[in-house]
Parts: structure tokens; sequence; C-alpha cells
């Protein structure tokens, strides 16, 4: 191949990967397939510190919402909540790699410190967190 369209082939992927890290997240994906998290119809995520970041301090909510679509929605794939749950995952998602899990059902999770201050950024501009467009991939069911 031409190193000429080689290098404009790099170069128009180095761009796609730009934009797209600026574009503002849709939605917040926890990847917690690594850890044994159990499903729970109200789970908190917090930070290393034990800062809650989801969960309880939702002070605001919009309990019909809520009723209707749940405080997170579980998958075991990110592929399915794309095809399933396109709505809520948007096109942008932030995915971020689960610690732990704590709590007496092992069902709050716990992410690093400075994920959670990845997470915290990007609500700012897009709000998911108070929209309840979160994500939580477990192992899948065998």
């Amino acid at each position: 191949m031409n190193k000429r369209i080689i290098l404009i082939m790099v170069l128009s992927l180095m761009v796609i990967s730009i934009v797209a890290a600026t574009l503002p997240k849709t939605s917040l994906v926890i990847d917690a397939r690594d850890i044994d998290l159990k499903r729970s119809m109200s789970p908190k995520i917090l930070n290393e510190s034990g800062l809650e970041l989801y969960g309880t301090i939702l002070k605001e909510t919009d309990l019909e919402k809520v009723m209707n679509i749940g405080v997170v929605a579980y998958t075991d794939s990110i592929e399915k909540a794309k095809k399933f749950i396109p709505e809520r995952i948007g096109n942008n998602p932030l995915i971020i790699k689960a610690k732990g899990a704590i709590g007496s059902t092992a069902s709050n999770i716990v992410v690093s410190n400075n994920d959670a201050a990845k997470i915290l950024k990007a609500n700012r501009n897009s709000r998911f967190l108070e929209n309840f467009r979160v994500i939580i991939i477990l192992k899948p069911d065998f």
C-alpha cells in the first residue's frame, strides 16, 4: 500500500479518536464482569474513599421515570446494551471498570478515585447520572 495512503488513514483515525474524546458522554457504563457484584434495585456507586457518586444522593428523583426504567440497567455485554437499550446508552458512553463490590448484599460498586473524578467531570456536561443513564455489565449467567 502506498505510504501516503497509510499516513492518511492513520491521521484520520487519530482525528476520529480526538473528536470522540471531546464529545459529551451520553451515559455511564460500569464494567463489573471481574467482580462478584449482585443485582439490586438501587445500587450505589462509590469511590475508594467511600464518597457516594450515585444512588441515594439523587435528591430530586423523578419517581415515575425510576419506576419505568429503573435506577440502572443490567446486561452482560456492551453490545447487548447498544442493541436493546440504545436510548439509554447513547453513542458515546463513558466506560469505567469496577474495582469492587461492597455492602451487605454486595450490590454497591466501588470505582477508583481517578475514575470517580472522570465520572463527575463528564456528568457536569451531560447530566447522565440525573437521567438514570447508567448501565452495569455483569458476568454472564451460565
